[in-house]
């Protein structure tokens, strides 16, 4: 089974506000940056959109590790907490995970993970598109 790592991180300006998020997967020496902009959104829609967007774009089943710093997204995996907000993203977020074996791991900016660093310049970068 591959062994995949994303960095995801999301972003808005103002909130609600304009938005913008970023998947960086890799795997081995390969890498991919995934990055999309919401007219008006939240941050913790930008936040459940990078995960689901660097979920989507595996191609076959895989041992994922997702990092995050959002609190919302790992607690809310990991601790299996229900929440009554962006259900259509908590949806497609669940029924994803259940195609891989998926481990969310909170991780800041200060973390000293220069792909984590790069996500997140990106992810605040599409904001203003």
């Amino acid at each position: 089974m591959n062994k995949v790592e994303i960095r995801v991180d999301g972003a808005c300006s103002g909130n609600p506000g304009p938005g913008g998020w970023c998947a960086i997967l890799t795997y081995g020496e390969h890498r991919k940056e995934l990055s999309g902009h919401v007219d008006d959104t939240t941050s913790q829609r930008m936040e459940l959109t990078a995960a689901v967007e660097g979920l989507c774009a595996l191609k076959r089943s895989s041992q994922v590790t997702i990092y995050s710093d959002s609190e919302y997204v790992v607690k809310g995996v990991n601790e299996h907490q229900r929440h009554k907000e962006n259900l259509d993203l908590w949806g497609s977020l669940l029924d994803l995970i259940e195609r891989h074996e998926v481990v969310f791991t909170r991780t800041t900016e200060k973390s000293g993970d220069p792909v984590f660093d790069e996500c997140h310049r990106i992810a605040r970068s599409r904001t203003f598109v």
